[in-house]
């Protein structure tokens, strides 16, 4: 016995599910005009990460202190930093560096998530409730101050910092796969593959993943933007991936202590940031909105 969805609320078998109502939110998905301006950015940002050292008019960890500090012009077009490095092409190699810490530290994340957070919710004893407050007790603090703990302790690094976001992120999904499991694990056809032999790992990937998979694909799009702002964070404070790589966070982090004289690093650097937060956040918003039948039909 198969399911699949129908929007994000609809438990039933596929042979119920219309190709009309998958084409109808196919349609309303279009029609969502923040949704379609967060993927023309996302694309924008897409063509910028694999192909930012074609686009780059400078090597990025070049030298010229001859050029330092100079304003936004036809030769340099986002300006210099105090090392006399073109901005223009830090911003985008740091576009490739800090999406891809963003990425990784994510899908790290969402595995470690659908893990907890699936046993927690599946779990009928003692498991499911001592996994619920594990997931609560990571949940009470703020996704920074865990990823500065860890940072702390292990040390600056692209691989500590990627290890550090994905233990911050990964409660949040797991919150999020825990309420859809225990929506979906008490539904008649789960009832009925349980009575029928189905293993719990069969159950989980065959009946109840389909089921949790649109909610999850929300809080994954929602989340890779905290990941980037996380990213930002550490980097800023001088944690996070170690100079001279470019990440958008150590471009601010560099521009911070001559934003009087220079405020165009700092200005940039953040504009890049908060341009990526807001297509994830756009994408997440139109996602949530089309799979949600709670708020689809307000």
């Amino acid at each position: 016995m198969r399911v699949s969805l129908v929007g994000a609320g609809a438990l039933v078998p596929p042979s119920a599910a219309p190709q009309s109502g998958r084409r109808a939110g196919w349609h309303r998905l279009l029609g969502h005009r923040s949704f379609l301006f967060g993927v023309m950015i996302l694309a924008a940002l897409a063509v910028v990460v694999a192909a930012g050292p074609a686009l780059a008019p400078a090597d990025p960890l070049a030298i010229n202190p001859v050029s330092r500090l100079q304003p936004p012009s036809p030769a340099h077009w986002l300006g210099t930093d105090q090392l006399g490095r073109d901005l223009l092409s830090r911003i985008l190699y740091g576009a490739r560096f800090s999406m891809a810490v963003a990425v990784t530290a994510i899908a790290a994340g969402a595995v470690i998530g659908w893990v907890v957070g699936s046993a927690s919710g599946y779990s009928r004893g003692r498991a499911g409730l001592v996994l619920g407050g594990i997931i609560d007790v990571f949940l009470a603090f703020p996704m920074e101050l865990i990823a500065l703990v860890l940072v702390s302790i292990t040390g600056s690094g692209l691989e500590n910092v990627i290890v550090a976001i994905s233990l911050a992120i990964w409660p949040r999904i797991a919150r999020v796969v825990r309420g859809e499991v225990l929506r979906v694990r008490d539904v008649e056809f789960v009832e009925a593959a349980s009575a029928l032999g189905g293993t719990v790992i069969r159950i989980m990937r065959r009946h109840i993943l389909p089921n949790v998979l649109a909610p999850l694909i929300v809080a994954l799009t929602f989340n890779v933007g905290s990941a980037v702002l996380v990213e930002a964070a550490l980097s800023f404070l001088g944690l996070g991936v170690p100079p001279p790589t470019p990440t958008w966070g150590n471009i601010a982090n560099d521009s911070q202590k001559y934003l009087v004289v220079a405020p165009w690093g700092m200005m940039f650097s953040g504009a890049a940031i908060g341009m990526a937060v807001l297509s994830l956040n756009l994408v997440g918003d139109g996602l949530r909105d089309v799979f949600d039948p709670r708020l689809r039909h307000r």
